[in-house]
């Protein structure tokens, strides 16, 4: 690890177009000790192209410029890759359609980490939001701004996901490995965070420096909404969150056991929700005898649900 170093490693799927805004942003920054890890994840356009015309610029900027190329495999095994190679004191890993909006950005992001005592962990940014023409379209904000953030992510309550920075000795002292659970349809996040968060405290950046573009075809915005790919993503989501939990090694074996419990619980309400929004009644049936499984008990609202399922009232279903 060099001290003072920030890496910032990003995963790059089919984003020719988009990513130049992101490595212009990096380009663009003052403070002095910067190294870019990028990441094609298989790109069949001309991501790997864009990357490598851009190595004679970081060169000159006296940047650090890795490209690693891998077959299709999804953001979380990117991650894990790029990680082995991070040398930095602290991490960014900003998504390749997303940007820094201030030349001063990394370096206040690193300045407030050499301000904070040791047990902060992670720093959160609050972002902005623009469309394709980068205007702005940020709403109100609803987020939870205390030091302890770990049931905020681990059941996405008001926590924004992809905005921030984190110390690399907090997440070698959680993860001296560096290996995160991978999946090709996995992200990246959660496995990072939870383990961290459960651990070390998380500070709250007021000043906004990042700048998340919405676009339908990300991955984080799906289009395909039909029953599979939404039940599918659930059940994604949820492997995820209970490998990760598993690997906390500080966490005592009760309060994992927990834990896990509620994720397996709500994750099932979300698939018996979805089902009885389709109108399936086999699927629907198999996630409520999963609740009563898991030793949970239907809420009015499901239960209602499952009454106008049954006799062909449901009013949301979808054929």
């Amino acid at each position: 690890m060099k001290k003072g170093l920030v890496s910032i490693i990003t995963p790059c799927y089919n984003t020719a177009s988009l990513v130049h805004r992101l490595l212009d942003s990096i380009l663009e920054q003052d403070y002095p000790d910067i190294e870019m890890i990028a990441v094609d994840d298989g790109s069949t356009d001309n991501t790997f192209g864009v990357l490598d015309s851009y190595r004679p610029r970081f060169e000159l900027r006296g940047i650090p410029f890795t490209i690693l190329r891998q077959e299709n495999s999804g953001q979380s095994v990117a991650i894990n890759n790029a990680l082995k190679r991070v040398q930095g004191e602290f991490l960014l890993w900003p998504d390749s359609d997303d940007f820094y909006n201030r030349t001063d950005a990394v370096s206040l992001i690193a300045k407030t980490f050499r301000q904070l005592p040791p047990d902060f962990g992670m720093v959160k940014m609050l972002p902005k939001y623009v469309n394709a023409e980068l205007r702005d379209i940020t709403g109100e904000y609803v987020t939870d701004e205390s030091v302890r953030q770990f049931e905020q992510a681990l059941f996405d309550n008001h926590f924004f996901w992809g905005f921030y920075a984190i110390i690399m000795p907090a997440l070698d002292a959680v993860n001296p490995q560096r290996e995160i659970y991978t999946e090709k349809k996995a992200g990246q996040n959660w496995q990072i965070v939870l383990p961290l968060l459960y651990s070390y405290k998380c500070y709250t950046l007021e000043e906004n420096v990042f700048s998340v573009l919405l676009r339908n075809n990300s991955h984080s915005r799906p289009t395909d909404y039909s029953i599979l790919p939404r039940l599918e993503r659930i059940e994604v989501y949820e492997r995820t969150i209970l490998h990760t939990l598993d690997r906390i090694r500080e966490m005592p074996l009760a309060e994992k056991e927990h834990y896990q419990k509620t994720i397996r619980l709500k994750y099932a309400r979300q698939k018996l929700y979805v089902s009885s929004f389709y109108a399936d009644k086999e699927r629907a049936r198999i996630y409520k005898k999963e609740i009563l499984h898991i030793g949970g008990r239907l809420s009015i609202k499901e239960f209602v649900r499952d009454i106008f399922l049954k006799i062909n009232l449901y009013p949301f279903s979808r054929h």
